[in-house]
């Protein structure tokens, strides 16, 4: 065990945390075209929110024209959502990548040695990858507190890369901050479902459930 080990984990994922946020901060959400949309997706919001509040002699037209509002500003909410996506799952396979790297640059080896004797369901995260040979962790005096670099890598995961994010990332403006929920929302997506034979309404009802 050194503290070498897990402060390269550790500083690795930062890092790759750090460049993946730059680079989605450099190349989509510091552009004029997604300044743009989220202008475009502000001005539908209002313009729905006016015709929801306005008093119409016309219940049919008024309908229409609410409907309209709500479409467009679906439409728009869709597109900010999945600009958001685009850099997400692209960090989630750089990760992927990184880890598949890491665990081959640590394999078999212990990376630090917990404080605690962790629970059987924990110990097969803690222990993976680790081998004691035919006498077992249990019979190996130690072995049972022995810390993989799986564990490490997810504590890694949960601590430097979450505040790495919220501290660099562009969050999604209101409207469009529901990830695939928002994206399923659109115009597009409910004419897939339906064409498949599921009901959008009953879809998104569900989610909210």
């Amino acid at each position: 065990m050194t503290a070498a080990d897990i402060l390269k984990i550790v500083g690795t994922v930062a890092v790759t945390q750090v460049v993946i946020d730059v680079l989605a901060n450099r190349w989509v959400f510091n552009t004029e075209s997604y300044d743009r949309l989220c202008r475009a997706l502000l001005r539908a919001q209002t313009l729905e929110a006016k015709a929801r509040a306005s008093k119409a002699t016309n219940a049919e037209k008024h309908a229409k024209k609410l409907g309209r509002h709500v479409t467009e500003r679906e439409a728009l909410a869709a597109l900010v959502a999945k600009k958001h996506a685009t850099p997400a799952m692209g960090g989630s396979v750089a990760f992927l990548i990184l880890y598949r790297i890491l665990s081959a640059e640590h394999a078999g080896k212990v990376v630090a040695v917990l404080p605690f004797v962790p629970f059987r369901l924990l110990r097969r995260i803690t222990l993976r990858g680790l081998d004691f040979g035919p006498e077992g962790a249990a019979a190996v005096a130690g072995a049972e507190r022995a810390c993989a670099f799986a564990f490490v890598y997810m504590l890694a995961a949960a601590s430097a890369k979450f505040i790495v994010h919220k501290l660099l990332a562009r969050k999604p403006p209101p409207g469009a901050d529901g990830g695939f929920e928002t994206m399923m929302e659109a115009p597009q997506s409910k004419a897939v479902m339906r064409s498949f034979g599921m009901d959008p309404d009953e879809f998104l009802k569900g989610k909210e459930l």
